[in-house]
């Protein structure tokens, strides 16, 4: 009877020692499945950090490119109740009055629709507070966007240039100083930012030479390329080109414009201003001339395909910049 109750009393250790073993595991397994280590369904960490690439300025500070930040406004057509009073909630936060508001709605084919916003970080909290205030979530939803911008336009465009959609540089200094600009991959809670970029060039000058190339090229059709460098120290203040595309050449023949060669005699004593002044050289390339016009302060590159047009596109350069 003993040796019974004993082995009875043991069988029960052992079912109760099982269960507790297989609730354990039953536990474990759920807490891998809930935080994922299971889960072969990968999800995007909800990550709020918003990088800027770094600005990039001119020699006096002018902003060249910089990122800003806007919003986008998704609207639900289907689920507006009164496109007339929905159009003057939301009008004031679009770049339209509530009338065009209204018959952009009726007039979109589409359920869904995708609108830029006046919506900036200054008034994103009133834009939010006027869609939960009218209940408005279903309807509207707004999204961060990270746009680059280029306040000078076209001008400086080939010593810029531009990024591509994944905000990688495409060419210019966006390219050469890609790195620099990306804003570091690091989770904050705040902005992150990439470095700043200060170039030589001067935008005041740009608008100049552009002015001027666009002038020559409304009488030839031919290639032209416009440079205006500092005499001083060869910095780059100006390339201007047409059509905005560069040739094989262009590197080369600023190079010639920089090179020791094109110094002179430097072992006779006399300083660069004094051989250079009001001196012009003539670079014949295969496929055009390129003009090298020396002044105090300036050095003026000329090139075109057409010859007949170098000599005078560098003498008019020479003429304007002497003015400002």
């Amino acid at each position: 009877m003993k040796k019974k109750k004993i082995k009875e009393s043991g069988f029960f250790i052992l079912l109760v020692s099982f269960l507790l073993f297989v609730l354990i595991i039953l536990r474990l397994i759920y807490l891998f499945y809930s935080s994922g280590m299971l889960n072969t369904n990968y999800k995007d960490i909800d990550i709020a950090t918003a990088y800027y690439r770094g600005t990039i300025y001119d020699r006096n500070n002018q902003i060249l490119a910089l990122d800003t930040s806007s919003y986008e406004m998704t609207i639900d057509k289907r689920s507006i109740n009164g496109i007339s009073s929905f159009s003057s909630l939301i009008s004031p936060f679009l770049n339209m009055d509530a009338l065009e508001v209204e018959n952009m709605i009726r007039k979109a084919e589409s359920d869904e629709i995708v609108i830029s916003t006046s919506i900036t970080e200054n008034n994103v909290e009133d834009a939010q507070r006027m869609i939960d205030e009218n209940r408005l979530s279903s309807v509207v939803s707004l999204e961060k966007q990270i746009k680059r911008n280029y306040p000078s336009k076209t001008h400086l465009m080939a010593v810029i240039g531009r990024i591509d959609e994944k905000r990688n540089g495409l060419y210019g200094v966006e390219k050469i100083f890609d790195e620099r600009l990306s804003a570091p991959l690091i989770l904050s809670d705040e902005a992150v930012h990439g470095e700043d970029i200060t170039l030589s060039v001067d935008l005041n000058v740009s608008y100049l030479t552009d002015l001027i190339v666009e002038s020559y090229s409304s009488i030839s059709s031919s290639y032209i390329m416009l440079a205006v460098l500092s005499s001083s120290d060869n910095d780059m203040l100006s390339l201007s080109l047409s059509p905005s595309t560069s040739t094989s050449y262009d590197e080369e023949i600023i190079e010639n414009a920089i090179s020791p060669s094109f110094e002179l005699d430097y072992e006779k004593g006399r300083n660069r201003y004094e051989i250079q002044n009001n001196t012009s050289r003539i670079l014949n390339l295969e496929n055009g001339d390129a003009c090298y016009l020396y002044d105090k302060d300036y050095t003026i590159v000329a090139y075109s395909q057409d010859r007949s047009i170098v000599s005078a596109l560098a003498s008019d350069t020479k003429a304007i910049l002497s003015q400002i």
